[in-house]
This record gives C-alpha cells, structure tokens and sequence, in this order.
C-alpha cells in the first residue's frame, strides 16, 4: 500500500512537471514577416527577434528584442490593436523608423 501510493505521488510529480514544460516551450511561437524594408533585413542581418507581448481584450502590449553579435537592443513597449498585431506583429510592435535604426547598427560590426 505504502509503495502504491509513492508510485502515485511520483507519477503525478512526473505529469505535472511534463505538463508545465509543454505549456513553457508552446508560449514561444515562431512568427514570420511580410518582406518588408527595413523587416526582412533586419531579420537576416541578426541572430534573433523577439517580440515579447501580452494581450488583453482590447489590445496588444508588445515590445522587440533585437540580438546580434554580443549586442541586444530592447524597444520601447508599445500598445497595439489586435487586428494589426495579427495581420504583421513585427511591423505594428516595432516602428519602421526604430527598426532602420537597430539595422544601420548591425553594419557597424561588419
């Protein structure tokens, strides 16, 4: 009876822990971009970008994380609509302008 409900305890450990990691790795979604200048370039000159957001019923708060070559760069959070979020996340959560700059950045370490 004792080994019986150890096994249960342990197995049930295991199914919550198998479970949390699941719901950790499906947060993280692979997006891709419209080829859009500055976007497109951007996205092939560095290792990665994140969009790290979170949503409500109305809106969208989002901000990038931009990484290349030993050097990260964070946006500023901005608020979004769905709709535009949905359509071309990197674009409505990173202005053009900000995304021209982060980009003449990745050519200074050439």
């Amino acid at each position: 009876m004792k080994n019986t409900t150890l096994l249960i305890s342990i197995t049930l450990t295991l199914i919550l822990l198998l479970t949390l990691n699941s719901s950790v790795q499906a947060n993280q979604d692979k997006l891709y971009s419209a080829k859009l200048h500055p976007y497109n370039l951007l996205l092939s000159r560095t290792e990665t970008v994140k969009i790290i957001y979170s949503e409500n019923k109305e809106e969208i708060h989002c901000k990038v994380e931009v990484n290349w070559k030993n050097e990260q760069v964070t946006s500023e959070q901005v608020s979004v609509n769905k709709v535009a979020f949905n359509k071309e996340p990197l674009a409505s959560c990173l202005s053009r302008e900000k995304a021209k700059n982060i980009l003449a950045r990745t050519f200074d370490y050439l």
